[in-house]
């Protein structure tokens, strides 16, 4: 070992960047903390001087708790936990609102829905704003062109998700007439019928439901129920029957739940909406899908995201019953994608062959929507090409596909007041 002399300097420590960087996020998180405490605090005199009583302490002592928690699931650290913990902080609390960042958050009401929230009883509307003329276009177009080629149009106008909350002695039907979702239908429509477009009114063909039409959606996700598309079928199947004069039998004895098997998972699903609250703000939905007890032989084909194609053939349940989406006992599972249980995912393009159908060629335009409404149609029709335009690799534009599969009919199923422009894209 070399002896060190007076005139060797001594080597300054320098300390590790990871250290100076750990010593700023754990100062940033007491900055917050400090504002958590004087926001909580704030909140508890100005409730107890509007009450005139004294409140329970306690509720906003867990607010900086949350504050962590909700830090947790921002972060990705153990995230559903953090979900379930600050959503049952939240509702321990008494609050009827989350909100995960000033201008996005979701409130519960009485019957445990979720809806979207930009500030106290200012609901964001699922309809957001008219349809564009761009869209407009399109569709005019479309239906155009499908007409010199002797193809029929159809453009399937589903239910929007209100906040349809109201005091018991309203009706929940005039309320719904109120809302942003209602009058962008009557929009629709109007549209329609000016430019002599066939559509299928969801919400008039089951007007008489409408009091309960909470439940056509789940608790905690956008989507509709299964068993609602289910039961709407009988009536879309016989609209497209008569339109294309098909031998269809009728719609309410092919799609009778005695000649279907229901598969429920109770208290299993939480959705899109939901997710991010947590079990214990609401508590997670049940799915039930529905397997016919008849013979089946399909054949699909599909377009894979990547261009590849992908072919299998079998009965209904081994080829359009995807039971892996559903196998994982966490509502956190895969399961977020209850629709992808019937026909496994949005591809480009799926090709649904019925073997032992033999009339019906229909091309479903489509969101996840439509995923639905396509695996049950398939018990009638022939042939069912979905097209999903927002994967069009390796298929080409909407007008090519027409070409190429001469459906019999083209029927558009996208949610209420989503007008990307991928969607209508048809070019």
């Amino acid at each position: 070992m070399t002896p060190r002399t007076s005139d060797q300097e001594t080597p300054r420590a320098k300390f590790p960047a990871r250290v100076v960087v750990s010593v700023l996020f754990v100062a940033c998180l007491f900055g917050m903390m400090a504002g958590e405490l004087r926001s909580s605090a704030k909140t508890y005199y100005e409730d107890m001087k509007a009450m005139g009583k004294k409140v329970p302490l306690w509720k906003y002592s867990l607010g900086p708790i949350a504050f962590f928690v909700k830090t947790g699931q921002n972060l990705f650290f153990c995230r559903f936990v953090c979900a379930d913990l600050y959503g049952g902080i939240a509702r321990v609390c008494g609050k009827e609102a989350i909100f995960h960042s000033p201008t996005d958050g979701h409130q519960r009401t009485d019957d445990g829905f979720i809806y979207k929230y930009s500030g106290p009883l200012q609901p964001l509307p699922s309809a957001k704003t008219s349809m564009p003329l761009e869209c407009i276009e399109q569709i005019r177009e479309l239906k155009d062109y499908l007409e010199t080629r002797g193809i029929q149009f159809l453009y399937l106008i589903p239910p929007g998700r209100e906040c349809l909350e109201s005091p018991a002695s309203l009706d929940p039907l005039e309320i719904y007439k109120q809302s942003s979702s209602y009058a962008e239908r009557q929009r629709m429509i109007e549209f329609f019928e000016d430019n002599n477009i066939n559509y299928f009114d969801v919400f008039r063909e089951f007007s008489n439901n409408a009091p309960s039409l909470k439940d056509w959606f789940y608790r905690t996700d956008h989507h509709w129920k299964i068993e609602r598309v289910f039961e709407m079928m009988p009536s879309l199947a016989d609209n497209i029957r008569d339109t294309l004069h098909l031998g269809w039998p009728n719609g309410k004895d092919i799609f009778n739940k005695d000649r279907f098997r229901e598969v429920q998972y109770p208290q299993f699903f939480i959705g899109s909406i939901g997710r991010r609250d947590g079990r214990f703000f609401v508590p997670p939905d049940d799915l039930i899908f529905y397997l016919p007890t008849f013979d089946t032989d399909y054949s699909i084909n599909i377009m894979l995201w990547d261009g590849n194609q992908a072919s299998i053939r079998g009965n209904f349940e081994e080829t359009l019953f995807h039971r892996d989406y559903v196998e994982p006992k966490s509502p956190y599972g895969t399961n977020r994608y209850l629709y992808y249980v019937y026909c496994d995912k949005d591809y480009s393009l799926q090709l649904i062959t019925n073997n032992n159908a033999k009339e019906g060629r229909v091309l479903i335009l489509k969101d996840s929507m439509g995923i639905p409404i396509s695996t049950f149609l398939s018990v009638l029709s022939h042939e069912i090409i979905m097209v999903d335009l927002r994967y069009q690799k390796g298929v080409g534009n909407l007008y090519e596909v027409i070409e190429k599969y001469q459906p019999d009919i083209v029927l558009v199923v996208y949610w209420l007041g989503d007008y990307r422009d991928v969607l209508f894209n048809f070019h």
